[in-house]
């Protein structure tokens, strides 16, 4: 995608996640195709973070890639989290966060790390689809996002 308008001012890569969210699958793996958590400064412009950038490193075909992904994910029963990047309101937050992550993750017990575990002790909650300005906004393809509960429990 371009970096600005035709008129020359700048696109900001808007990320549309707080900063740790859970997602399920089939909507992990649109994430993973269309990648919501920002831009990657590696090879490409805003709103292209994922998967599908990372053709430049990769021999298999996008479709082989998924699939075999896909395929792990199902039977190895791992849980989806995404951490944010790009901006946030008039916050820049980059990958700044994703540098966090695993320093939280490894302090985790395994339970702890489990995303039904954190929904019934309230440590995620579910975004939930509303209409704005008249229109529908299917946000509940975002998944879970952290509460205020997750952050005192885990991050002091």
């Amino acid at each position: 995608p371009p970096d600005s308008f035709p008129d020359g001012s700048v696109i900001r890569p808007l990320s549309v996640f707080n900063p740790v969210h859970y997602q399920e699958l089939p909507e992990l793996f649109m994430d993973f195709v269309c990648s919501l958590t920002g831009k990657s400064p590696s090879t490409t412009g805003a709103g292209s973070e994922g998967a599908l950038t990372k053709g430049p490193f990769n021999a298999l075909t996008y479709t082989a890639d998924l699939n075999s992904t896909l395929v792990g994910w199902i039977l190895c029963g791992y849980s989806g989290y995404s951490s944010a990047a790009g901006y946030i309101g008039g916050r820049c937050v980059d990958h700044d966060i994703s540098l966090l992550v695993p320093e939280i993750w490894c302090r985790m017990s395994e339970e702890e790390r489990d995303p039904e575990f954190l929904i019934r002790n309230g440590c995620l909650e579910k975004v939930d689809d509303m209409v704005m300005n008249g229109k529908s906004v299917h946000a509940s393809r975002l998944g879970y996002r952290i509460t205020m509960r997750f952050v005192h429990r885990f991050l002091g």
